[in-house]
C-alpha cells in the first residue's frame, strides 16, 4: 500500500490519511475544506479590515439602556470573498440618502489564524481601503484618498457546511452602508 501523506510538503500541510489513504465525505475532512475556502480567499479575495464590536467591554445608560461608548477590538486584517455593494437610492422630503447593501464571505480559519472572534451583528468591516477614487456620495461626499468603505453587518450566518454535518468552513455576512448613519462613526474617534 501506498503512502499517501506528503510529509508537510504540500500547499495545505500534513494531511494524516492513515494506512487505507480513504477519502470520507464527513467531516473529517475538515482540515482539507479549512484549506481549500481560504486558498481561495488568499488568492482572488478582497483586504477587509474586521472590527468586532466588545458589547460587555462597552459602557451603558442605566435609565435607557443604550450604549454610551462603545468598545472595538481591531482592526483583523484578512482577504474575504466581497460582492459589490448595491446602491439603493431614496429621495425624500427629508433629502437624498442612499444604502448599500453587501455581502461578504469570510473563511473560519482566516478568522481563528489572525485570532479575531466570529462575526456577529454590530460588528463593522471596511473593505478597498487602499482605492485612490471611489464613489464620493458613499462617504457622505469628502474625497479622501485610502479611506475605504465602512459597512455594518447586519447578518451572520455559518455558511460551507460540510455535507450534512454542523462543521462549517467560513461566514456569510450581510452588510448595509447608510449615508445618513455611517458606520465610521462608531469606530473613529471623533
Amino acid at each position: 500500500m501506498s503512502d499517501c501523506n506528503d510529509g508537510g510538503n504540500g500547499p495545505c500541510g500534513d494531511f494524516d490519511f492513515g494506512n487505507d489513504c480513504a477519502f470520507t465525505l464527513d467531516a473529517s475532512e475538515l482540515k482539507l475544506f479549512d484549506c481549500i475556502a481560504t486558498e481561495l480567499n488568499n488568492a482572488g479575495g478582497t483586504p477587509i479590515e474586521f472590527f468586532h464590536l466588545e458589547v460587555c467591554e462597552g459602557t451603558r445608560d442605566p435609565l435607557y439602556d443604550e450604549p454610551i461608548q462603545r468598545v472595538f477590538r481591531g482592526p483583523y486584517i484578512f482577504k474575504a470573498h466581497v460582492t459589490q455593494p448595491e446602491s439603493q437610492p431614496q429621495a425624500t422630503e427629508q433629502g437624498f440618502k442612499n444604502e448599500w447593501t453587501g455581502e461578504i464571505w469570510m473563511a473560519r480559519a482566516d478568522l481563528e489564524k489572525v485570532g479575531a472572534p466570529a462575526p456577529f451583528e454590530g460588528d463593522v468591516v471596511r473593505i478597498w481601503g487602499d482605492q485612490p477614487y471611489f464613489d464620493e456620495d458613499a462617504v457622505s461626499f469628502e474625497s479622501i484618498p485610502n479611506k475605504g468603505f465602512y459597512f455594518d453587518v447586519t447578518k451572520v450566518d455559518p455558511d460551507g457546511h460540510l455535507f450534512t454535518t454542523s462543521s462549517f468552513v467560513g461566514f456569510k455576512l450581510i452588510t448595509k452602508r447608510r449615508t445618513e448613519f455611517t458606520p465610521e462613526r462608531r469606530i473613529l474617534p471623533p
